[in-house]
């Protein structure tokens, strides 16, 4: 058999999670974290990372764009994301504050009425607010 390297944009979306579990989960390794994915959502996360300390535990939300929703506040849950290459792990509340500083997010009919926003590619504002959250 000889390996060939597939295109995400061909991927279907369950398949595009998968991938990116993979991938920020190679990430995580090298902060210290193991990860385990969840077959059912645990308090709103997909999937954990656990600290080889055995006292840091993160719940993570894994979305294939930015996205903030209302019904994430105040949970202690992390979201973790692509944009580009790079993927960022940030705290769902504090990326909330950062949309509120960065963007028009919250004044939208998609926040106000449904609850939520997403954008595949943040604006550049945005991106520089989420530095120090790029894994």
């Amino acid at each position: 058999m000889k390996l060939e390297k597939i295109k995400y944009k061909d991927l279907n979306s369950r398949a595009k999670e998968t991938y990116n579990f993979q991938k920020v989960s190679a990430l995580l390794v090298e902060y210290g974290f193991a990860t385990n994915w969840l077959n059912v959502d645990f308090e709103s996360a997909d999937f954990i990372a656990v600290h080889f300390n055995g006292l840091d535990i993160l719940k993570v939300q894994l979305k294939g764009r930015v996205n903030i929703d209302k019904k994430y506040q105040e949970k202690d849950i992390w979201m973790s994301f692509p944009v580009d290459d790079d993927f960022y792990l940030v705290p769902h509340d504090e990326l909330i504050e950062i949309a509120k500083r960065t963007t028009g997010w919250i004044e939208s009919d998609s926040w106000k009425i449904h609850g939520g926003y997403s954008a595949g590619k943040p604006s550049v504002k945005m991106l520089k607010a989420l530095q120090n959250y790029k894994l």
